[in-house]
């Protein structure tokens, strides 16, 4: 699962969730440092207003779960 908005309160409780039904995620934050520390998550930095750093999440999310994405949550504010 990919998660925008993952350091924020709504992300945080998302990846929380995902997490508990042993789901694999991909937190994307942009400014703010993530809230929660977890060694499952994998932590991505980006600014979602550009296309190459999109490009970027989804490649890393294809390499970690043999190219399909399950879940894509958009929780990040603009």
């Amino acid at each position: 699962a990919v998660v925008t908005g993952a350091a924020g309160f709504i992300g945080t409780n998302i990846i929380n969730r995902l997490l508990s039904e042993e789901i694999q995620v991909i937190g994307v934050f942009h400014n703010a440092p993530p809230r929660i520390s977890n060694s499952k998550v994998t932590w991505i930095q980006a600014d979602l207003t550009d296309t190459y750093e999109c490009d970027k999440i989804f490649q890393k999310a294809k390499e970690m779960s043999s190219g399909e994405i399950d879940y894509l949550v958009m929780a990040a504010a603009f």
